[in-house]
This record gives structure tokens, sequence and C-alpha cells, in this order.
């Protein structure tokens, strides 16, 4: 059963939520970062059962604008309730760009940073331009004029294209899972436009390699395995997963949670 924790910090206009997914007490806690942006934590839920640690999420998105620079004061929030614990963050798909943000000003904080099926430089959005996305992201307009520029088009098209995040035999659960988020049009909209198309984040991922663990599955087609090629080299530790899945601990919780 999952645990619920609401608290109330002055910077917050609405209480932030941290959901405990495990019965475990570690003295490591691990921080799942969700993707995104504009998702919800909810993804996580059901799947780190078997986390060697425990292990927590939250919202993104509490704070009055989303910036990255948001994003990293409310995780900072969060990993102050935990001072008593040795803090592993786990970043997935975009919430990798707030972890390793989060590492370059709180190094102290942090023992280790998980970076799974992730983004650190914005070549990851001239590859979104090839030829695999055009069908996908070619309904934009077609959804916008149908539902405007609201949560509902957001949903709608994440789970248009969501054949582009699961393996061909689990793409039922695309709709499944996209249908029960929490979106933000208005999130992905600012961070995509000021941030994702102009970061380089390959000095933290140099200066820190120690800390960092690498989670790529192989031949998916959310975030291609060329653009992680260059990064296998850099001597962190990394687990390449032959899977097509962006979501690879919905599919294989067990399996993914003894990479941890």
């Amino acid at each position: 059963m999952h645990s619920v924790r609401h608290f109330y910090p002055s910077l917050l206009q609405r209480p932030m939520e941290i959901t405990q997914l495990n019965t475990k007490d570690t003295p490591e806690l691990l921080i799942l970062i969700h993707g995104g942006p504009g998702f919800s934590g909810h993804y996580f839920h059901g799947f780190f059962d078997e986390s060697p640690y425990t292990t927590i999420t939250y919202d993104q998105g509490f704070l009055n604008k989303p910036t990255i620079d948001s994003f990293v004061e409310e995780l900072n929030m969060v990993t102050e309730k935990y001072k008593n614990k040795k803090i592993i963050l786990l970043g997935h798909s975009f919430g990798s760009v707030i972890a390793l943000e989060y590492l370059k000003k709180f190094n102290e904080n942090i023992t280790r940073v998980i970076l799974s099926n992730f983004i650190y430089d914005s070549d990851f959005l001239k590859l979104e331009l090839n030829n695999e996305w055009e069908e996908g992201f070619a309904k934009t307009n077609d959804f916008l004029q149908k539902y405007g520029a609201t949560d509902d088009f957001f949903k709608h098209l994440a789970i248009e294209v969501s054949p582009l995040y699961f393996s061909k035999e689990r793409r039922e659960l695309g709709p499944k899972i996209f249908n029960k988020l929490k979106y933000s049009f208005n999130t992905y909209n600012e961070i995509n436009n000021s941030y994702l198309s102009n970061f380089d984040l390959n000095d933290i991922i140099n200066q820190n390699k120690d800390k960092l663990q690498f989670i790529i599955s192989k031949n998916e087609t959310r975030i291609p395995f060329k653009y992680f090629e260059k990064l296998l080299d850099k001597g962190v530790s990394t687990n390449i997963i032959d899977t097509e899945s962006h979501f690879y601990f919905i599919e294989n919780p067990k399996a993914y949670c003894d990479l941890l």
C-alpha cells in the first residue's frame, strides 16, 4: 500500500504530495523524478515494490512558474525533509535534466544519481525531428483544433504517440498509463521553449562520473541509442537493456529494480 504525505512549504501555493512506493525503511532514500515536462509521478506507482531502498516520488510544478530553477527548488524541498537519509536520485527521461541540475547546485547532498532513458543535451531535440517522429507530431495541429491548448490536448496527443514509448509486445500499456497522468501543456511549452533548446550538461557528467549510473534501453524509439553512444566511453557505470521501452520499469519492474 502506498503512503502519502502532504506538506506546505511557504513558497508553495498548494500542498506538495510525496508518495512512498514501497514499505522499506532503509538508510538510503531513492527519489524518483518523473519526466515530461508536465507529466506526473503517478506513472511510477505500482512498479517499485521491489526497490532495494525506501522509494518516494512527487509531482513537479507546484511553484508559480515552471522553470528548471523552480523544479530544482521543489526537489530541494523534498530532500530537505529527509536529511537523515542518504539521497539517491533517479531521473527518468526529462527528470534527468532536473536531477543533473540539482547535482550541479547541491552536489554534497547526493550519494548517487541514476539517469534512466535520459536527456542530457540539446542534440536530443534535433533527433526528435527525424522521420520516425514526423508522423506522430504531424497530428499536433489536428489535436490543437479539436481540443485547444489544454491538458486534454496534451493527454490525447501523448496517447496518440504512445507506441513510441513502449515495446511492440506491450503497446496496449501506453493509453492506460498516459490516460491516468496529470498533464500541463503550459509546463511542457515553457520548458521546451526556454531550456531544452540550448542546454548541455556534459561537464556535469564528466565531473561527477563516480556518482552517476546510466540505464539505457538500446532499441527504444523515444530516444535513439545513437544519442547515448558518445557517452559510453566516459567511465560511467552503465546498464544497456535490450528493449524498445522508454518505461522499462513498467514493462519489467523486477528486472529494473534489480539494476538499482
